[in-house]
């Protein structure tokens, strides 16, 4: 219709009745009507057997994309699993994988981006079987869908999304993930990402790995390279995403438990005189800060993370360190929101243990409310 009305003479750009139409159907609603249809009239079924019929790069490939585009409606990806269609997507990059040992093809990204899909939405077992070598050979799929330079952003997401969902399974899923070839150096990019999401999503796939993998641990505890990592998490603590502020200072919840981490804290504090603020901000938004978070009501998890970063900071930190802190900084702050936990937080031993534990430790030092 388009080719039509151009070849006319003193054609217009104005669209006739017949596209205005065509675009009617191609809006979400009716697309996403057309794939619910097509998966309950068996659709699925019919992929599979052309699979087994026709096995070739093209209609594997094809396959691929017509589980994605079916995928990116939720309601149809449980049926897309119990078809068994995580098993075909795994079975179609494979050997995409396998036939393209040194250079990975921008095609293969699409199927691997429906298997992304799935795994978001359902825990690992559910997705890839009880079988944990599926869920482990699922890991280099979704590392290359996050590093493959022609990889969209939101392609991107979905692989941060699944490699947490992954990540999640256990320690040693957690380790393979870890050390996926370029994962965390573009993990860590993504951190400082301008987008929202990407920079959440990127956040919590690091605090898993900071919990699940030693190696991890150790990259954000140990050494000089560390301590600007560091800097970093303690930074995305005091964004205004209260998401991504969680995430953050989950994984700094984790690493004070390390002395090295400790350490660097207090390096960081003598160097910026914000560490110390941003931690109580985690218990109370509004000390002594100006960002837009700050009347927020206190939220029981960052309340939490807040008291367990502060109170590894001066247990695990050396006496004379602790000393110096005390004469360099003015804690009578710190104090004051500690005391105000324990009131407002008798039932939540999880909290009240650690603020008591940071209290006593301040109070040896000689402050007093």
């Amino acid at each position: 219709m388009k080719l039509r009305r151009m070849a006319k003479p003193g054609a217009t750009s104005s669209r006739g009745p017949e596209e205005q139409i065509s675009d009617i159907l191609e809006d979400d609603p009716h697309v996403r009507e057309r794939g619910r249809n097509l998966v309950k009239n068996g659709a699925l079924n019919v992929l599979a057997t052309a699979l087994r019929l026709a096995d070739s790069d093209g209609v594997r490939l094809t396959v691929g994309r017509i589980l994605l585009n079916l995928s990116v409606d939720k309601e149809n990806r449980r049926k897309i699993l119990q078809s068994g269609g995580a098993r075909t997507l795994g079975e179609i990059i494979r050997k995409a994988l396998s036939a393209n040992q040194s250079e990975v093809d921008v095609s293969i990204l699409e199927p691997i981006q429906a298997l992304a899909k799935l795994a978001i939405t359902s825990s690992p077992t559910q997705v890839f079987g009880p079988d944990s070598g599926a869920v482990y050979d699922a890991i280099r799929p979704f590392a290359i869908l996050l590093t493959h330079p022609d990889s969209s952003l939101l392609q991107r997401f979905e692989a941060i999304m699944a490699l947490t969902n992954v990540s999640s399974h256990g320690i040693e899923a957690a380790g393979r993930v870890a050390q996926a070839d370029g994962l965390l150096t573009k993990i860590e990019f993504l951190m400082l990402e301008d987008h929202v999401l990407i920079r959440r999503a990127a956040t919590e796939l690091i605090c898993n790995l900071v919990a699940g993998s030693d190696s991890v641990y150790k990259r954000y505890s140990d050494g000089n390279a560390a301590k600007s990592r560091l800097h970093v998490l303690v930074a995305l603590s005091d964004v205004e995403d209260l998401p991504t502020r969680l995430a953050a200072s989950g994984a700094l919840a984790s690493l004070t438990s390390s002395p090295d981490t400790c350490r660097s804290l207090y390096d960081l504090e003598r160097d910026h005189r914000r560490i110390l603020s941003i931690l109580t901000t985690l218990i109370d938004p509004s000390f002594g800060s100006d960002e837009p978070h700050i009347n927020a009501s206190p939220d029981p998890g960052m309340v939490h993370r807040g008291v367990v970063c502060i109170r590894n900071l001066f247990i695990n930190l050396e006496p004379t360190l602790r000393e110096r802190l005390k004469e360099e900084s003015d804690l009578t702050g710190i104090l004051n929101v500690l005391i105000a936990v324990t009131e407002g937080n008798a039932e939540k031993p999880e909290i009240l243990q650690p603020t008591a534990e940071a209290l006593k430790c301040l109070m040896e030092l000689g402050l007093v409310p």
